[in-house]
C-alpha cells in the first residue's frame, strides 16, 4: 500500500516540478493562458475536485493537477460542498484550506481529510483519491461546514454521495495517511546555506520517503565537514545530530514562511524540482555527547541523559518464584536521568548478552536472528552516559517508575525511557526477577531466568501481587535514596517526591494502575496495552489515567470495566496498525536486523502471530507514544498546559465533544473523560 501512495504522490509532483510549463494534461481549464501555472492538491493525489480561480476552472485530474495564475485565489469544492479557499500555490493541502491552521492536528483539517479519504472511489487512498462524477452530482445540492458539522453529519453526507454504507475513516487513520503523503513530498535532495553569527556554511542531505535523512553533511570555512543524521516528524521538523555531537532542527514547510527566532531562512531545491523555504537551526549551547547512526530516534529534550544501574535486595521477603530457602527477593533497577551537556564518560551498552539472547527468544526470533551484544550495541547505540553527574540546572526532577512486560527486560524500552529523561524526568525502570526476562545480578556467575511457574504468559493473583510489592519496595527505597544516597551519582535531594507517576507495558501497565490506586505519592499513571489486574481492576482510582493501546488489545472486557469506572481525566489512545509488542524496541530492531520483515506479507503474518508486531512504522509508533506520555505527565505531574497534551492527541479524536469511553468502536481511536 505504501508503495502505491509513494507512486501516486511522486508522479504528481514530478509532473509539476520537473516541467517548467505545462498545458493540457487532462485538466479541463476554461483558459489556456500561456502564463498559467500548474499546481497539485495533495492528500495522495486527489482527482475529481472542482477548482475555480478568477481566470481558471476545471476538475483536478488523476494526478491532482489544477491551473492558476500568480497570486490568484482558488476555491476547491465537490458539488455544493466547499472544501475551502486559499491563495493558489504549486502544492495545496487541506491545511491551506482552513484559516489559521498550522498543521493537520487542526480539527477542521482532520474532518476534510476524513471526508476525502472516505469518499475515495475504491476506498484505498494509498493509490490516490478519486472523487467520482456520480458523487459530485449527488452532492450538487448538499452542504457541509467542516468547522461546525459533526463527524456523524459528515458520515451521513458521504452515504448520500456514495449510495453505500461505508463508515467514515477515523481521524487517526486520516492523519497517518496524510503524514505519509507529506513525507513523500519532502523526498529528494536538499542543498542550502546557513548563517550563524557571521559564520557561513553549506549543507546537503537526502530525504527518504519514510522521513529519514541519508547522505547528510554540513560544513563551513571554520568547521570540518560533519555528517548529518535524523528524521522528520509529523509536524515537518527534522531533529538532526551530527558527527561532532551537535544537535539542532531543520524546519520545513509547504505553507509559506517560517517564524523562528534562532533560525536562518534558506532557499531550497529538491532535486531541481522545486524551490521553497526551510530553516536551519544551530545549537545555542554545547550539545550532548552523542552517537551517530543509532537505530533509536534522536533525543528531543533539552537534557543529555545519564544511566545508573542499582541492585536492591528486599530482606523482608523471600522470592515467590523459587523453592530455594532463604532466597531473598533481588531486583535490578535501571535509572535514566538528566545530565549536563558537558558530561563525559562511557556510553551505556544496550543490554548484556544474557538479556539480549533472552529478548530474542521472547520475540521467538532465535531461528531468524543471531545477534551478539557487540553487534547490537554497534547499531542500537543508546545515548545515555554511564554514571554521569545529575544536571545542575534544577535541584529536583519529577520521578517516573516504569514496570516492563512479562519476559521484557527494562532495556527493551530504551527508546521511550531515554526520551523522557532527556525532557527532565528521572525514570526508574524495575527489572522484576523471574518475571521481566533474564536478570543478571552484579557479582553473580548466573542469571535469574523467567520462572517456569508462569503459565501461558499469565500471572496468578499471588504472582501479580509479588510484582506490585516489588514496586512498593522500590518506592520505599527511592524515598531512602532521596534522603541519603552514597551511590554514583548520588540522588540525594534530587527526587521530586511531589511529582511522581508510574507507567508500564503489559503486566507492567497493570502494576502501574494498581500502584496509582494504592500509593498516595503516585499522582498519575499510564498503561501501555496491559490488561487491568489486581484488587482495583474495575475501580475508580480517582487519578489521571492514560491508556495507550494496540488495536487488538488483550481482553477488551477488562479494559472496558476499568476505564468505564473512571470518572475524570481518563484517556485512551488506540494506535492503528499496532499489536502488543509494538510498545517496545523490538520492532525497531526487527526493521533493521531483518529488513524484509515488515515489507514481506507472508513474513509479516508470521511476525503478527509470533511476536505481536503490527504494520505501523515503528518510528511513527515511537513518536506517538513518546509525545503522549511526555505531555500527559508534563500536565498532570508538573502542571504544564493540558491544551498541549490534548493538541498532541488531537489527531486521534473521533469527536472532541464526546466525553464517553467507547473502546469497542473501531472508529473511536482517542477518547477522553
Amino acid at each position: 500500500m505504501f508503495s502505491n501512495l509513494l507512486d501516486s504522490v511522486r508522479l504528481s509532483l514530478l509532473i509539476i516540478f520537473a516541467i517548467s510549463a505545462l498545458s493540457g494534461c487532462g485538466s479541463s481549464g476554461s483558459s489556456s493562458d500561456s502564463s498559467s501555472k500548474q499546481g497539485t492538491f495533495v492528500d495522495s493525489a486527489v482527482s475529481g475536485i472542482k477548482y475555480q480561480t478568477p481566470t481558471q476552472s476545471g476538475f483536478t485530474d488523476s494526478n491532482g493537477l489544477f491551473k492558476f495564475l500568480e497570486n490568484e485565489e482558488i476555491t476547491l469544492s465537490i458539488g455544493g460542498i466547499t472544501l475551502g479557499n486559499t491563495t493558489a500555490l504549486t502544492v495545496i493541502t487541506p491545511v491551506n484550506m482552513v484559516s489559521n491552521a498550522k498543521d493537520h492536528s487542526n480539527e477542521s483539517v482532520l474532518k476534510i481529510l476524513q471526508f476525502l479519504q472516505t469518499l475515495d472511489t475504491d476506498q484505498d487512498p494509498t493509490n490516490g483519491i478519486q472523487i467520482s462524477e456520480a458523487a459530485r452530482n449527488a452532492a450538487a445540492n448538499l452542504q457541509l461546514n467542516f468547522d461546525t458539522d459533526s463527524e456523524t453529519t459528515i458520515g451521513n453526507i458521504i452515504k448520500q454521495m456514495t449510495g453505500d454504507n461505508r463508515s467514515l475513516l477515523s481521524a487517526a487513520q486520516a492523519s497517518i495517511h496524510f503524514t505519509q503523503s507529506l513525507f513523500i513530498i519532502y523526498t529528494g535532495t536538499f542543498n542550502g546555506e546557513w548563517v550563524d553569527n557571521g559564520e557561513i556554511g553549506s549543507f546537503t542531505f537526502d530525504m527518504t520517503a519514510d522521513g529519514q535523512i541519508s547522505n547528510g553533511s554540513w560544513i563551513s570555512a571554520q568547521r570540518s565537514k560533519c555528517e548529518l543524521n535524523g528524521r522528520i516528524d509529523t509536524a515537518g521538523s527534522i531533529i538532526w545530530t551530527d558527527c561532532d555531537g551537535d544537535t539542532g532542527t531543520i524546519q520545513m514547510s509547504l505553507l509559506g514562511g517560517i517564524s523562528c527566532a534562532e533560525c536562518i531562512a534558506i532557499n531550497r531545491t529538491i532535486s531541481g524540482k522545486r524551490t521553497g523555504l526551510i530553516s536551519f537551526e544551530l545549537p545555542s549551547q554545547p550539545a550532548c555527547k552523542t552517537r551517530a547512526h543509532s537505530l533509536l530516534p534522536p533525543l528531543t529534550g533539552g537534557f543529555c541523559v545519564g544511566l545508573r544501574d542499582i541492585h536492591l535486595t528486599d530482606t523482608s521477603r523471600l522470592s515467590a518464584f523459587t523453592e530455594e530457602s532463604n532466597n531473598q527477593r533481588e531486583l535490578m533497577l535501571r535509572v535514566w536521568y538528566p545530565t549536563d551537556t558537558t558530561s563525559t564518560g562511557d556510553f551505556s551498552d544496550y543490554m548484556d548478552q544474557v538479556a539480549l539472547t533472552g529478548m530474542i527468544k521472547t520475540f521467538k526470533l532465535q531461528d531468524q536472528l543471531s545477534l551478539t551484544k557487540e553487534e547490537a550495541n554497534a547499531q542500537i547505540k543508546p545515548q545515555s552516559i554511564l554514571n554521569a553527574p545529575i544536571a545542575t540546572s534544577q535541584e529536583k526532577y519529577p520521578v517516573l517508575l516504569f514496570s516492563p512486560g512479562l519476559q521484557f527486560v527494562t532495556a527493551t524500552y530504551t527508546t521511550f525511557l531515554e526520551q523522557l529523561a532527556s525532557h527532565g524526568y528521572i525514570v526508574v525502570a524495575i527489572n522484576h526477577s523471574y518475571v521481566s526476562g533474564d536478570t543478571v545480578i552484579p557479582g553473580s556467575s548466573t542469571s535469574i531466568p523467567v520462572s517456569s511457574d508462569i503459565s501461558g504468559g499469565v500471572l496468578t493473583d499471588a504472582q501479580f501481587n509479588t510484582v506490585v510489592q516489588d514496586s512498593e519496595f522500590v518506592l520505599s527505597q527511592l524515598l531512602s535514596l532521596n534522603n541519603s544516597d552514597v551511590g554514583n551519582p548520588s540522588f540525594t535531594g534530587h527526587l521530586n517526591l511531589d511529582q511522581m507517576g508510574m507507567f508500564g507495558h503489559s503486566i507492567g501497565g497493570a502494576v502501574a494502575l494498581q500502584m496509582c490506586a494504592q500509593q498516595s505519592l503516585m499522582k498519575a499513571c499510564s498503561n501501555m496495552d496491559g490488561v487491568p489486574l489486581g484488587a482495583n481492576k474495575s475501580s475508580n482510582i480517582g487519578k489521571p489515567v492514560l491508556a495507550v493501546r494496540s488495536v487488538v488489545s488483550l481482553n477488551d472486557t477488562k479494559f472496558d470495566d476499568f476505564y468505564n469506572a473512571q470518572n475524570v481525566n481518563a484517556f485512551s489512545l488506540r494506535i492503528a496498525g499496532t499489536l502488543h509488542s509494538n510498545f517496545s524496541d523490538g520492532p525497531l530492531m526487527i526493521r533493521h536486523f531483518i529488513p524484509t520483515a515488515l515489507n514481506n506479507s507472508l513474513f509479516e503474518q508470521l511476525l503478527k502471530s509470533l511476536i505481536g508486531v503490527g504494520k505501523k512504522d515503528p518510528l511513527v509508533v515511537t513518536d506517538i507514544v513518546n509525545q503522549m506520555h511526555l505531555h500527559f505527565f508534563n500536565h498532570f505531574l508538573q502542571g504544564k498546559s493540558k491544551a498541549k497534551f490534548l493538541s498532541v492527541a488531537a489527531g486521534f479524536y473521533k469527536d472532541p465533544q464526546n466525553n464517553s469511553f467507547s473502546p469497542g468502536s473501531a472508529d473511536k481511536i482517542f477518547t477522553a473523560k
